[in-house]
């Protein structure tokens, strides 16, 4: 881990507070690796990051470059969430039954771009990535998955795709 390093911030679960290093993700192109940071004693609301939520800081954890709220859901908190890289980009979508955000961050220019909001039907589940293309599957409909293509900046249905539940 160099000063220059990256961290995403994830706490996902009560009390737990996970990372992964996206500097090492840009660098070498690998799927995410999350390292548990630290298990919280009090999970009552004690902890200095909130649940379902994404951060993203660099070199300490006092400057925020990016914290992703995902909202909570009376039926669950939330379904999925993606993180991905493609083309040395950071891709991070979040979707709950009320809320979406798709963005993407450019480490070269230091800067994030909101991009088009999925389908309003898109509750994704599983994701898998090739070339300049993210496909997600739909947790709500059989069948009815969504490729995003990362160059034109578009969502289009997935045909062909199985339904992996």
């Amino acid at each position: 881990m160099s000063n220059q390093d990256w961290y995403m911030y994830v706490h996902l679960t009560d009390g737990e507070l996970s990372r992964v290093n996206i500097s090492k993700l840009l660098r070498e192109n690998i799927r995410p690796q999350y390292e548990l940071v630290h298990k919280f004693e009090d999970d009552r609301g004690r902890a200095w990051i909130s649940q379902s939520a994404i951060h993203l800081f660099k070199n300490s954890a006092t400057n925020t470059i990016l914290r992703l709220q995902l909202p909570i859901s009376r039926r669950r908190r939330f379904s999925w969430y993606v993180v991905t890289t493609i083309d040395t980009k950071l891709y991070v979508l979040g979707k709950s039954s009320e809320f979406q955000s798709f963005q993407v961050f450019d480490p070269f220019h230091g800067s994030w771009k909101i991009l088009p909001h999925p389908p309003s039907d898109l509750i994704p589940y599983g994701h898998f990535e090739w070339g300049h293309k993210l496909a997600v599957f739909n947790e709500r409909r059989q069948g009815q998955s969504y490729i995003f293509d990362t160059n034109e900046e578009k969502w289009m249905p997935a045909v062909g795709l199985p339904h992996l539940a």
